[in-house]
């Protein structure tokens, strides 16, 4: 991935879903690529951010022909071990929601397929992680 535009989108979309008191994801910390995070809540959820690049190819020729860039947003649903999968999958669902049939930056930029992987606990042993994943695709072209 070279093109910012689907990070900056999906940013913006995760951010909007925190804030507020009435938004789908109310008050969940983020931890965000490079950056510091807020302490951890003692009980509850929170999400980690992660995106890929799978390549990028021509779709029109010439040195001004547009490009196809395709790859992944990973959102690790974080709950605490011992308290189920129920939250995790709820949290997965509402961030399904968020991507769903959704295109940005006047139609460049598409979300596709979504799936959830198997989870697993993280090495600290306190939380347990539910990847829930979202394939973009996005057409940049050059300036």
């Amino acid at each position: 991935m070279t093109s910012t535009a689907p990070w900056d989108d999906a940013r913006a979309r995760l951010q909007a879903a925190i804030a507020g008191p009435n938004a789908p994801l109310a008050g969940l910390p983020i931890e965000w690529p490079n950056e510091d995070l807020a302490p951890l809540p003692p009980s509850g959820a929170w999400l980690s951010v992660e995106t890929s690049g799978e390549g990028m190819s021509p779709i029109e020729m010439g040195q001004l022909g547009a490009w196809t860039e395709r790859g992944n947003h990973t959102i690790h649903v974080m709950t605490r071990v011992g308290t189920g999968c129920e939250l995790g999958l709820t949290i997965a669902k509402a961030l399904s929601n968020l991507f769903r049939n959704v295109s940005a930056e006047g139609g460049a930029l598409l979300y596709e397929r979504q799936l959830t992987l198997p989870g697993g606990q993280l090495e600290d042993g306190n939380w347990w992680i539910t990847p829930f994943v979202v394939r973009w695709q996005y057409t940049d072209r050059p300036a």
